[in-house]
């Protein structure tokens, strides 16, 4: 094998490693405007060598060079999770970084009926004003204009439901259980 066959091989492992580096620490692209001169140069040497007939080598080194990135980047995929990047980014939160959540949170629960404007356009989702407090809510599909009066209607996960208050008020209320024992049949 000939010096220029050996360095066309030499400089596509090192575009192979740029791009492992590349994906392990996550640079601003330089390494990955390195990995491609270095491919290029390992064509332009490729080209050059007289190790393998030019039909042979057009197919082989590019193979080789493809074969080697696509190895590089399966190794990369593998290893960052493993790397100090990786275990920052992926790795288990200390436990008193994490608030848990209740879904039974008797604080939330208590907005249930209040009163509130809307901050955004709820379409459906969007920002309420509770209490002094900026809360996410969503509607049942209406539309609430921006400073309109809302009202809780209920909880879903950490986002209220709220339905405007001209629309409860055109619908009829529920009756109340006392209503409901004083009918007569």
């Amino acid at each position: 094998m000939d010096s220029t066959a050996l360095t066309a091989l030499a400089l596509f492992g090192l575009a192979a490693v740029f791009v492992l580096l590349e994906m392990l620490f996550g640079t601003d692209g330089s390494l990955l405007i390195l990995a491609g001169v270095s491919g290029i140069g390992g064509f332009v040497f490729m080209l050059r060598s007289t190790w393998l007939p030019r039909e042979i080598a057009w197919w082989a080194y590019p193979a080789l060079a493809v074969g080697g990135i696509i190895l590089a980047s399966i190794v990369a995929v593998y290893l960052f999770p493993h790397s100090a990047i990786g275990e920052n980014l992926l790795g288990e939160p200390e436990p008193g970084d994490v608030t848990p959540f209740a879904p039974d949170d008797g604080e939330r629960l208590q907005y249930i009926g209040r009163r509130g404007k809307t901050l955004t356009v709820m379409n459906p989702g969007g920002l309420v004003l509770l209490d002094g407090k900026r809360e996410h809510a969503e509607t049942e599909g209406v539309v609430i204009e921006p400073g309109e009066t809302i009202e809780v209607i209920e909880l879903r996960g950490q986002r209220f439901v709220v339905r405007s208050v001209r629309d409860t008020a055109s619908a009829t209320p529920p009756p109340t259980l006392d209503e409901t024992q004083n009918r007569t049949v």
